[in-house]
């Protein structure tokens, strides 16, 4: 997401493969939680190891939103199933994961912190995402669509009579 005031992300997230992580499923502190290997092959299996949006701008469209970015792009790269953990005790993040379609898999305990793992099949999400992303979003205006273009294709600023935007 964008701030409405200048082209400038309020979110992020980061994933990684598990087997660009961890040369064994028993190697990432999640398996404690699951036998992960029963999932998939780890060259098929993401891990969100981030999502962050600034405190001011969060709220639960936002987050779809980004997770829906998230496993567009995961699966087209390879990716089957999605793996996130957070504190147990955490029940608005526990609330938009079980929102976002995710299924408990099991607890464990890192640095002293009670965390649970939930996993996605990406495959069903992977609809849901893509029907999320075709909504059109608010009107902000072509100068701030002009902007956010910009900075999201690396791009100088072009002058305001060769934007065309059509609908």
């Amino acid at each position: 997401g964008f701030r409405e005031e200048r082209a400038a992300p309020v979110g992020m997230t980061e994933f990684f493969f598990y087997d660009d992580a961890y040369e064994t499923y028993a190697n990432a502190p999640y398996n404690k939680a699951y036998e992960l290997s029963k999932i998939a092959p780890m060259g098929e299996v993401i891990h969100l190891r981030s999502l962050v949006i600034e405190e001011q701008h969060r709220n639960p469209m936002l987050f779809l939103r980004l997770c829906a970015a998230t496993i567009e792009i995961a699966s087209r790269l390879g990716a089957r199933y999605m793996t996130a953990a957070t504190s147990a005790h955490y029940d608005y993040i526990l609330g938009l994961y079980e929102r976002a379609g995710m299924v408990k898999l099991g607890n464990f305990t890192t640095n002293g912190t009670s965390c649970q793992l939930s996993l996605l099949a990406l495959a069903a999400a992977s609809r849901r995402a893509q029907s999320l992303q075709r909504r059109r979003p608010p009107d902000y205006g072509a100068d701030l669509l002009r902007r956010v273009n910009e900075a999201q294709l690396g791009r100088q600023p072009q002058s305001q009579d060769s934007i065309q935007i059509t609908n």
